[in-house]
């Protein structure tokens, strides 16, 4: 659950702070314990569900302004 970066930030650390408070997808013991079984039954969209897991739950752009 947390970020890991790598290197070292000269400059911008708001920028970091604003990335990390993004909120990830975490979908609730229910979901998992059904995407296994889905697992288990050789369902291919259990796979795919869990690529979602973790990810940010909107876009994040970072621009040079």
């Amino acid at each position: 659950g947390e970020n890991v970066v790598f290197g070292r930030v000269l400059s911008g650390m708001d920028v970091v702070a604003a990335v990390a408070a993004v909120p990830t997808f975490s979908p609730s013991s229910n979901s998992r314990a059904w995407n296994q079984v889905a697992e288990w039954l050789g369902d291919d969209r259990a796979a795919k569900a869990r690529k979602v897991w973790s990810k940010p739950v909107r876009a994040i752009a970072i621009t040079n302004a």
